[in-house]
């Protein structure tokens, strides 16, 4: 009985403890606007999520220790951005993207 017991307080405790929260706020960098539709998604796995209309974006359930998150946004440069968890400053973290430099290709109609 007390193994039993013991072993479900270790199960539980370290489902607890192995999974992590994350805020982020994704915005343009040089009008500092939001970017709402804006992707996190962890590097390799899909935990992810898609920025509201304020460009929040909340990612759950990512395991203890290095992280990597790649933050993308159509006709931005997409960035790769790196945090060990569980955080220190659990305050949401904004992420600033660059428009590309691509030009498009002249469109000639005959």
């Amino acid at each position: 009985m007390k193994i039993t017991l013991l072993s479900l307080l270790i199960f539980i405790a370290h489902t607890a403890i192995g999974q992590h929260a994350f805020t982020i706020f994704v915005k343009d960098q040089s009008t500092n606007q939001p970017l709402p539709g804006a992707t996190v998604q962890r590097k390799g796995l899909s935990i992810g999520s898609s920025a509201d209309k304020n460009g929040k974006a909340e990612l759950q359930n990512i395991p203890g220790g290095s992280q990597a998150f790649l933050v993308r946004f159509v006709g931005y440069q997409t960035k790769e951005i790196r945090f060990v968890f569980p955080l220190a400053d659990t305050t949401a973290t904004i992420i600033y993207l660059v428009p590309e430099e691509k030009e498009l290709e002249e469109v000639i109609i005959s």
